[in-house]
C-alpha cells in the first residue's frame, strides 16, 4: 500500500496493484465546511477503449463505493457532483488497476453577481505526479493546464502545492496538463460552467529521480520566466556555473515600479545547475515587476507583467 497526500481535490490515494480490477471508495467532503455531502453522484468513467460509467451514490455520511472497474483501459476519470456545487474533473488512468480510496472535495458554485457576469467560469485544481513504479504522489508545481476552445487557449500554471486557479470564458473545452519530466495528459469535452469547474490530473514521470551525468552550465544566467504575461504564477529559470568555492549566494528578489521589494524567492548559496522557482502573485495588483537575480558578482533585472 503507498499512500500520497493530495490538497484541494481528492484528500488521499491508497493503491494497491495487485488487484485484478480496479475500486474506489471514500467520501465526499464539503471544502468550506468540512462536512460529508450525502446524495453526490460519483461516477468511474473508462472512456478508452470502451465507454463505461460505473456510478454511485454517497450516503448519509458521504461515503460512496465502486467496484469491479474492468482493468487495462487507457483512460479513467472520476467524475463527481451535486446541485449547487462546482462539476468536479479529476483524471487518473490508474484507478482500473488497484482498490482505490479517494476522498472528493467539492466546492459551492460561484454566485453570479446580480445583473450578469455568468459568461465566465473560475478554473480551480491541483495537479499530481506519480514517481516511478512505487504509484507516490506528490505535488507538481509548475505544471501547465491549457485550456483550448476552437482558436482560443488559456493556460494556468499550478504553485508550489501543484494547485492553480483561473477564470476562462464558459464553453467545452480540450484540457492538456504537463510539466518538465512527466508525461502529457489530458481531455476532452471538460464543459465549464458559470456556476465553475474543479479539474486535476495525475502525471506519471518519464525519467527516473536518479541524477544523471549532466555538463554544468558555463556562466550565470537569468533565463527568463514562463509564462510572461502571467496571472497569478509564473516560473523564472536561471543557471549557477562552477565556481571556485564550490557554491554562490543567490538573491532573487521581485520589486515593484518603486524598487521597493514585494518578494524575496531565493537567498541561499547554491551549487551549479539549472534552477527554476515558482512566483506567486496573487496577493499583488496587476502591473510591471522586475525580477532581479545576484549571485556573486553577477545581477541581471527580468521584466514581468501580471495581469489583472
Amino acid at each position: 500500500m503507498k499512500r500520497g497526500i493530495l490538497i484541494a481535490l481528492p484528500l488521499c490515494v491508497v493503491a494497491s496493484m495487485a488487484a485484478t480490477a480496479g475500486s474506489l471508495s471514500g467520501t465526499v467532503i464539503d471544502r468550506t465546511t468540512s462536512l460529508p455531502i450525502p446524495g453526490a453522484i460519483v461516477t468511474v468513467h473508462v472512456l478508452l477503449p470502451d465507454s463505461i460509467a460505473y456510478p454511485d451514490t454517497s450516503d448519509q455520511n458521504g461515503a460512496y463505493g465502486i467496484e469491479a472497474v474492468v482493468p487495462g483501459n487507457q483512460i479513467y476519470v472520476v467524475m463527481a457532483g451535486k446541485p449547487g456545487y462546482r462539476g468536479y474533473y479529476f483524471r487518473y488512468d490508474e484507478i482500473g488497476s488497484g482498490a482505490y480510496s479517494l476522498d472528493i472535495v467539492l466546492e459551492a458554485e460561484a454566485v453570479v453577481p446580480p445583473g450578469g457576469g455568468g459568461d465566465s467560469s473560475e478554473i480551480s485544481g491541483q495537479v499530481l505526479g506519480r514517481d516511478g513504479p512505487s504509484g507516490e504522489l506528490s505535488a507538481v508545481p509548475g505544471a501547465d493546464l491549457r485550456f483550448s476552445s476552437g482558436s482560443e487557449s488559456y493556460l494556468a500554471v499550478t504553485d508550489l502545492q501543484g494547485e492553480y486557479r483561473t477564470k476562462i470564458p464558459s464553453g467545452s473545452y480540450a484540457v492538456a496538463a504537463s510539466a518538465a519530466g512527466y508525461r502529457e495528459t489530458g481531455s476532452a469535452g471538460v464543459t465549464a460552467g458559470p456556476g465553475g469547474l474543479i479539474y486535476g490530473a495525475v502525471l506519471v514521470r518519464t525519467v527516473t529521480d536518479v541524477q544523471e551525468n549532466r555538463v554544468a552550465p558555463e556562466k550565470f544566467a537569468l533565463q527568463g520566466a514562463y509564462p510572461n504575461p502571467f496571472n497569478p504564477t509564473t516560473r523564472i529559470r536561471y543557471t549557477i556555473p562552477v565556481t571556485s568555492s564550490g557554491t554562490v549566494l543567490v538573491s532573487l528578489t521581485v520589486h515593484d515600479l518603486l524598487a521597493q521589494e514585494v518578494a524575496a524567492l531565493v537567498s541561499e548559496h547554491q551549487g551549479p545547475g539549472t534552477y527554476e522557482v515558482i512566483f506567486d502573485a496573487g496577493r499583488l495588483a496587476g502591473g510591471v515587476y522586475f525580477c532581479r537575480l545576484v549571485a556573486g558578482s553577477y545581477a541581471k533585472t527580468l521584466r514581468l507583467m501580471l495581469l489583472k
